[in-house]
């Protein structure tokens, strides 16, 4: 899959048929990040190193995630925010409120592939320091240029140099990159604890009820409810962050997702018990989400390139004792039980 992705050219499509391989859809511009994570998780978990001298047109597969990690970076130049375009391809928004050009979201989770991409090539003896000295400029830049302290949120610039706000679950997406400071994350966490915005009965909505754009219908990333990877990718992050208190306070709230549905599709609604009716009946891969939060923030397991496996783990108050049997994890197989703080 991940050679695949790099065959039919992340920086045009997102997606290919899996019968076929033909590319179809537009760019998506969080590719990068995925393909970098892609292939950094793939190697770290599984401890195929080899894997990245492997050609992929004319490319080894390091040189693919450096090449994306820098993609819309200029080396030559100082480090600037990128200008993602016009295009509505990241939220797909509905009411016409915009969220576009240079966006904080896209632009801070760049921090965090920079750091991959610096990683593996360190791994394999081609370090390359621009990529680690960038990131830190990056951080800087972002915080400059579009942090709002007294709204404790970023903001995003559009085509005239004006700026908006745009209170989406999206920037929640960077906990646990180190790419916030002090300031910042307790800025959007102060967003993310108060059922006034994000938090419903029933999940996680993915655009703050406080915001112009917010549409009830628009589940996936409109508001009303969230695209199913989500509440499982930030509970994870907040994790790894050390708020294991707000991921728990996200999970218990779509607990009914295991009792209620055969399968998980497109998107959930948070307001009420409901799915999103307007999509294909689809069952999303990326509902494996969920079982990354449990494995990687839950049960805490954290993989080393040299071997090494760490479990540090944060059973939530409404489930103290758990079990997780048969993890395969760089060549070991591993059960866990932990009951309350012993495991």
């Amino acid at each position: 899959h991940i050679k695949q992705f790099l065959a039919i050219d992340t920086t045009k499509h997102f997606a290919f048929d899996p019968t076929t391989g033909i590319a179809f859809g537009p760019w998506y511009p969080v590719n990068q990040e995925k393909i970098v994570g892609l292939i950094y998780y793939y190697v770290k978990h599984t401890g195929d190193t080899e894997f990245l001298k492997d050609i992929v047109d004319g490319k080894t597969i390091l040189e693919h995630a450096v090449a994306n990690a820098m993609y819309g970076d200029d080396v030559e130049q100082p480090v600037d925010l990128i200008n993602y375009g016009p295009s509505n391809s990241h939220l797909e928004l509905r009411r016409g409120f915009p969220y576009n050009h240079v966006m904080p979201d896209l632009n801070g989770r760049r921090y965090e592939t920079y750091l991959l991409a610096a990683q593996l090539t360190e791994l394999t003896g081609q370090p390359l320091p621009h990529l680690r000295q960038r990131a830190e400029e990056l951080k800087a830049v972002l915080k400059q240029r579009l942090w709002n302290k007294q709204a404790r949120w970023f903001e995003f610039q559009n085509d005239q140099g004006g700026k908006e706000l745009r209170l989406t679950v999206q920037m929640f997406k960077l906990f646990g990159s180190k790419v916030l400071d002090a300031e910042q994350e307790a800025g959007l966490l102060s967003h993310l604890t108060s059922e006034r915005e994000f938090l419903a009965k029933f999940g996680l909505e993915s655009m703050s009820k406080t915001d112009i754009a917010y549409d009830p219908v628009d589940y996936d990333n409109g508001g009303g409810g969230c695209f199913t990877a989500f509440p499982a990718a930030i509970a994870e992050r907040l994790y790894k962050a050390g708020h294991p208190a707000v991921s728990e306070d996200i999970l218990k709230r779509i607990l009914w997702w295991g009792d209620r549905t055969p399968y998980w599709g497109d998107s959930f609604a948070a307001n009420e018990i409901a799915y999103r009716r307007d999509t294909p009946l689809q069952s999303t891969i990326d509902s494996a989400a969920a079982a990354q939060c449990i494995i990687f923030g839950m049960f805490g397991v954290r993989a080393d390139f040299n071997g090494d496996l760490h479990i540090d783990p944060h059973p939530p108050s409404f489930s103290p004792q758990l079990a997780l049997k048969g993890l395969r994890l760089r060549g070991h197989v591993l059960d866990i039980t932990i009951d309350g703080s012993n495991y």
